[in-house]
């Protein structure tokens, strides 16, 4: 898999928000109103799609998913997300 990085400095608001860049929010699948979760590592902050649960609404339907695990489908759904044929 290829894996492009992408380097942009963004300012910190008054109210703490930081803009994250629309080039970074295509190839991630951000839209307006997304969630997002932000996690601390060490000394670094990691911004990352935030999965509902609510997003899996009617996933259950469709024959390809019938008897899987919600870990089974959890996989499945990175993997849509992965290869850009599903946004979170």
């Amino acid at each position: 898999m290829l894996v492009l990085l992408m380097d942009f400095v963004t300012t910190i608001t008054q109210k703490g928000q930081v803009t994250i860049p629309k080039q970074v929010r295509d190839v991630v699948g951000l839209s307006v109103g997304a969630k997002v979760k932000v996690q601390r590592k060490g000394k670094s902050i990691l911004v990352l799609p935030h999965k509902d649960i609510a997003s899996l609404a009617g996933v259950f339907q469709s024959k390809a998913l019938k008897n899987k695990s919600i870990n089974d489908v959890l996989a499945l759904e990175e993997k849509a997300i992965e290869k850009g044929m599903l946004s979170e």
